[in-house]
């Protein structure tokens, strides 16, 4: 299965990050050029897009989602009828 986003919803998390109290903090230490920066946060990433993933201890990557993001992804996740556990 592959998944994507367009770019306006890609603009649209970078946004969000931005806006976001902790990922405003990772993407200052991300973009930062600076050696002793890049030890801050060394479990997250920045991809090609400006998308940020945090990768877990067994060297998975995980989407990352801005606080102001989360209700509205659990909520598409848990009333779409592909992925929902139940039909109401």
């Amino acid at each position: 299965l592959l998944i994507g986003l367009s770019s306006d919803d890609i603009n649209d998390w970078i946004s969000t990050y931005q806006q976001d109290n902790h990922y405003t903090h990772v993407l200052e230490h991300l973009n930062d050029n600076s050696i002793k920066n890049k030890f801050q946060f060394p479990q997250y990433r920045l991809d090609t897009s400006g998308l940020i993933y945090f990768e877990d201890w067994e060297g998975h990557s995980h989407l990352c989602i801005p606080d102001s993001r989360k209700l509205e992804i659990l909520d598409e996740v848990h009333n779409s009828q592909t992925e929902s556990a139940h039909g109401g």
